[in-house]
Order: structure tokens, then sequence, then C-alpha cells
């Protein structure tokens, strides 16, 4: 048979099958797969994580790691994504608390810059400043300056303690 009559014969079915039956049945539609479950909230994928998980690539000594990874857990985040190139505030906010305790234990801001993603000096004291800024009322830094006290290393262990007192009440 020729196409043509093909197509009339097909037509030709199809008109019979509606005038005795109704429309045609549709073809049926293609199932689409279930969209995957959304991934769990960044609280209990961070309490999943084990230390090494958050600490993979950092390459520095365990003692320095052990400072790191408080802050880490408490940012429920890894190295990677504290260390990385983003701008967002929940990066540079984890980020600067990491710059605030390693100067507070004495490193300089070169190394910190190198450890922390090769960033420039300055680049790390503007994060400690802004951290200092953040969690630090103009009393707790006048009584720094009273007592001659690095306000890093005051503002650190504040953080610490007040991190401390949340977590068990």
């Amino acid at each position: 048979m020729s196409d043509i009559l093909m197509d009339l014969h097909a037509h030709y079915k199809a008109v019979r099958a509606r005038l005795n039956a109704g429309p045609p049945p549709k073809p049926p539609e293609p199932v689409a797969p279930p969209p995957p479950p959304p991934p769990p909230p960044l609280t209990v994928m961070a309490a999943e994580l084990k230390p090494a998980v958050l600490l993979h690539g950092l390459k520095c000594i365990s003692e320095v790691k052990h400072k790191i990874l408080p802050v880490l857990q408490r940012h429920r985040m890894n190295w990677a994504e504290a260390s990385g190139k983003s701008q967002k505030w929940k990066h540079t906010e984890c980020r600067f608390e990491i710059y605030a305790v390693l100067n507070a234990h004495g490193w300089s801001l070169s190394q910190i810059g190198r450890l922390c993603g090769d960033r420039d000096h300055t680049t790390v004291l503007s994060g400690i400043n802004r951290f200092i800024k953040k969690n630090m009322t103009q009393e707790q830094l006048d009584l720094c300056k009273e007592f001659n006290m690095r306000p890093v290393v005051y503002c650190v262990e504040w953080v610490r303690m007040r991190e401390a007192r949340n977590g068990i009440a």
C-alpha cells in the first residue's frame, strides 16, 4: 500500500472509533521520576560529619586543626567551604573567626593568609577587625585597653564562653 492510502486507512479507523465509542484514547503520558529528596538541613549534615571530613584538605599540624575544628563545627561548614573564594556572609563570618582564633594563638597575619587560601595579610587584618567589631562592645574594647590586653584574645575567649553557655542552656 502506498503511504497516502495508509494515511487514509488510519484516518478512517480513527473516525470510525470516534463515532462508535467517543474520542480515541489518549496515549499515556510519560511518567517522570519523582524529584530527589531535598538535602538535609545543614545542621544535620554537619552533625553527621566526622572531624576528618570537616578538616579534609587542611594541611597543618594537628594542634592548629584542634583550634579550627570547633569553629567549623559551630558554623556547620567544612574547610573547603570556609577557605574558599565565596563572599557569602556565612562563609566570610566563619573565615573571620578562624583568622581571629589563629591570631589569638600567635599566628602572624601572613601565615594565616597562606593557610586560608593564599589571602593577603591586609585581608586577614580586615577580617579580624570585623570579627572584633561584630562581637565586642565599646565597653569591652575599653576594658582591653585598660588592662593592656589584645582585643582579639579577649574576643575569641568571649565568643567561646558564650557558645559554651548557649550550648548548655
